[in-house]
């Protein structure tokens, strides 16, 4: 067998697997919901969608829709200082509300990203995408040729556009999902590009991208799009269900972020019967800190009942074992076995005395896709075990640092 043909065996095996850890997930029962609607007479006081967080330095910021009852959309922003267990609501809420003709009343579903200088804000009107931008993620300016995604002329999407999620492409353009709306009422998952923050083009020739499957769990709606990119696969949680069927969230995972292979675990998230999210779960938003995914999901006690930000969490798939013998004397990462692996490999080190340890997972660029170990450990030898289903094939790195010792070896998926 030639080289060629084990790398596209590799390739083929890895790109097939679903990636565990996003199917995991367990809330925060105790602290549940961990936003709430607001007051009676509130702008917010019968709707709160958590679209968008993001961290900057040590605070999470958060854009949300909001609606009181009988009434229209707004946004909001709020922020948490203690990792999204609690979120303080801006006290000049609203911050954007509808101001240009298209909007129609109703602006909502933003979704924000940081350059480090500038918030760019993708949102939905009615029916299509506007952008805006700002100085403190606060105050926005609109552009004033909103707006930039229009609905049609498919007719998968020909009644309207709006819930997006939007990636840099690494060469100054983006990449963006967004559920479209048909006569019907059936949403799809759709995809553009864009060369800059207002020029995009719908993949109209793979359009809808993830679409919807009668007979199950996700019969006529899946809405809520929110992608991940670890530099070799895409993966997306997004909200499936009907008007008569409780919702729920699912999994799919993509190498070109347009052909979508959705988890057999489906749906990875649901409501709990007799709590304030009794009807189903819905996607917010979610982060990946390199070891845990956090996930701030909207819930419902009832369809069109009152709609609150809850949280869960989900952890790399990685097991460690302490393995039985002498105590080492000196500091020792031994080689992955096996090497190659599909989708499993163990990583043996040795540490002689207490001290906090690292061993994370590196591309060959550099970045850092997966935490193994960020612990303290007391001295012995160990075995950590990484599932690393969802990642594409190649060559990574692993690094064990604890205290001045630093190794790193190479390691084949």
């Amino acid at each position: 067998m030639t080289h060629l043909t084990v790398l596209c065996l590799l390739a083929a095996m890895c790109y097939s697997a679903t990636a565990f850890s996003q199917t995991q997930w367990t809330k925060q029962n105790a602290g549940n919901p961990v936003m709430d609607v607001g007051p009676s007479g509130a702008w917010d006081d019968l709707v709160v969608i958590a679209n968008r967080v993001i961290r900057v330095q040590d605070t999470l910021k958060m854009w949300y829709s909001g609606s009181r009852t009988g009434s229209i959309f707004r946004i909001g922003y709020a922020w948490s200082t203690n990792g999204g267990i609690t979120w303080a609501k801006h006290p000049s809420n609203p911050i954007v509300i509808p101001t240009q003709s298209w909007e129609l009343n109703n602006v909502l579903w933003p979704h924000v990203i940081f350059t480090g200088s500038q918030y760019q804000m993708w949102y939905a009107g009615n029916d299509d995408i506007g952008y805006a931008w700002s100085a403190d993620g606060i105050v926005w300016t609109k552009y004033a040729g909103n707006p930039v995604v229009h609905r049609g002329p498919l007719l998968w999407d020909a009644r309207h556009v709006g819930w997006n999620c939007v990636l840099p492409d690494g060469a100054g353009g983006f990449k963006m999902w967004f559920e479209g709306w048909d006569a019907s009422n059936v949403s799809q998952i759709g995809y553009a590009t864009a060369t800059d923050e207002t020029t995009w083009t719908k993949a109209d020739n793979v359009n809808p991208v993830l679409t919807r499957a009668p007979g199950t769990w996700e019969p006529s709606n899946l809405r809520g799009p929110r992608v991940l990119y670890n530099g070799q696969i895409y993966q997306m949680l997004y909200s499936g269900g009907s008007s008569n069927q409780p919702i729920g969230v699912g999994y799919a995972t993509s190498p070109d972020g347009k052909a979508w292979t959705k988890d057999s675990a489906n749906p990875v998230l649901r409501g709990t019967p007799g709590s304030w999210d009794a009807y189903g779960a819905s996607t917010g938003d979610v982060l990946f800190d390199g070891t845990v995914y956090h996930l701030w999901y909207v819930g419902e006690p009832v369809f069109n009942g009152v709609a609150r930000v809850g949280y869960a969490t989900a952890p790399v798939a990685t097991s460690v074992r302490e393995v039985p013998g002498e105590l080492p004397t000196a500091f020792v990462l031994e080689q992955n076995y096996p090497n190659p692996f599909n989708p499993e490999t163990r990583i043996k080190f040795q540490i002689p005395n207490s001290n906090f340890v690292s061993l994370k997972v590196y591309t060959i660029l550099g970045q850092g896709v997966a935490t193994l170990l960020n612990e303290e450990m007391k001295p012995g030898s160990y075995e950590v075990t990484w599932d690393a289903l969802g990642f594409a094939s190649g060559i990574y790195f692993y690094r064990l640092q604890t205290g001045s010792f630093i190794e790193t070896k190479r390691i084949f998926c």
